[in-house]
C-alpha cells in the first residue's frame, strides 16, 4: 500500500493513511464526482480480501539462494503453468524478472482466477526445524491484474482486430465486450460512460508455447488508461511510454525499478517467441459470426 500512496499523487490522488480512510476517502470522490481510473482500482482492492499463503517447493534447484535474497513487500507474479506434466493446474511464483521462487500449494489453485496474479512478499524466514528459507505471499486471488503481453511479432503486427476487421464487425464485438463487462474497465472497474472517456477493446491472447499456437480468447473491456499499457511495450512516444509505466506501477503497487524489470521480462519472453513459428486459433472469431481476416487465415491452425 505504501508504493500505491507514493505514486498517487501522480494521479491526482489524495494520499490515505489506513484502509479504513481510503474507502471513506473514496467514497465521498464518487458521490462528488465519478472516480478515474486508479481511484477505482483502490476502491476494487479495498473490496477484496487479502490472504496470505507459503510458498510451496522453495528447496529445490538452487531457489534457497534466490529467497535469502526476497526483500519484503516485494512484488511477485503467480503463473498458471497448464503444461506442468505433475500437475495441469499448478501456479508457479516467480519474481517479476522471472525467476521461480516455487509454488502455490496445491490445495489453494483453485481460488487463483486469472492466468497470471500478482502478489507481493508478506515475511521471510528460517524454519528452525528444516535450517530452510521460507516465504510467505500476501495476495488477492479475485483482484484483475495489469499485465504486458509477450506476442510474437509475427503475430503482434496483426493482433489488433480494430484495423483488419470490418468497421462493422469490429464496433458489434466491442458492443459486446463491453455489455458483458457491465460498462467497466474489467481491471480497474471503472466506468467508461459519459462524462468520463468511453471504454476501449483490447484483443486476449492465450498463448501455448509447447504448441507453438495463439488461440484468441476475447475482447476485453478496458478504460484508455489501462488499454494503453497494453500497447505500452510498441509505444515509441517516451512521454506516453512513461505515463503508461506510472499506471502499470500504480495499479499493481509496484516501485519504479519492478515496473521496469517487469517489462524487461516480458521484452525476454517475446523474443524467446521470435525463434519458432506460430500459428493461430481463431475459432472464438468465427463464433462470432465474423469471418478470420486474410493476414490471421494465413497463419490459421
Amino acid at each position: 500500500m505504501a508504493r500505491l500512496l507514493r505514486m498517487s499523487a501522480a494521479f491526482g490522488c489524495a494520499a490515505p493513511r489506513d484502509s479504513s480512510a481510503e474507502i471513506g476517502s473514496l467514497a465521498q470522490r464518487m458521490a462528488d464526482s465519478p472516480p478515474n481510473a486508479l481511484e477505482a482500482r483502490m476502491q476494487l482492492r479495498a473490496a477484496l480480501p487479502a490472504e496470505v499463503f507459503r510458498v510451496a517447493g522453495v528447496s529445490f534447484e538452487g531457489r534457497q539462494a534466490l529467497l535469502a535474497a526476497l526483500q519484503p513487500d516485494q512484488a511477485l507474479a503467480l503463473v498458471r503453468e497448464p503444461d506442468n506434466e505433475h500437475d495441469p493446474n499448478a501456479i508457479r511464483v516467480q519474481t517479476l524478472g522471472g525467476a521461480v521462487v516455487g509454488y502455490v500449494p496445491r490445495d489453494l489453485t483453485r481460488r487463483f482466477q486469472h492466468e497470471t496474479t500478482f502478489a507481493h512478499v508478506y515475511g521471510i524466514g528460517v524454519a528452525a526445524d528444516a535450517g530452510l528459507y521460507g516465504v510467505q505471499v500476501m495476495v488477492r486471488p479475485s483482484l484483475p491484474p495489469l499485465t504486458l503481453e509477450a506476442l510474437p511479432a509475427a503475430l503482434a503486427q496483426h493482433a489488433s482486430l480494430g484495423a483488419v476487421l470490418p468497421p462493422g464487425d469490429w464496433e458489434r464485438l466491442c458492443r459486446n465486450a463491453c455489455r458483458a463487462a457491465s460498462y467497466r474497465c474489467e481491471v480497474s472497474r471503472g466506468a467508461g460512460a459519459a462524462p468520463g472517456p468511453p471504454l476501449e477493446c483490447h484483443e486476449r491472447w492465450v498463448l501455448d508455447d509447447e504448441a507453438g499456437v495463439a488461440s484468441l480468447a476475447g475482447l476485453q473491456a478496458l478504460c484508455p488508461e489501462v488499454h494503453a499499457v497494453k500497447h505500452m511495450l510498441a509505444q515509441r512516444d517516451e512521454r506516453r511510454r512513461q505515463e503508461a509505466l506510472w499506471t502499470l506501477q500504480a495499479m499493481n503497487e509496484w516501485t519504479v525499478m519492478e515496473a521496469e524489470d517487469y517489462s524487461g521480462h516480458v521484452r525476454g519472453l517475446a523474443a524467446r517467441r521470435n525463434t519458432h513459428a506460430w500459428r493461430v486459433d481463431c475459432s472464438w472469431l468465427e463464433a462470432q459470426g465474423v469471418a478470420v481476416p486474410a493476414a490471421l487465415r494465413a497463419m490459421q491452425l
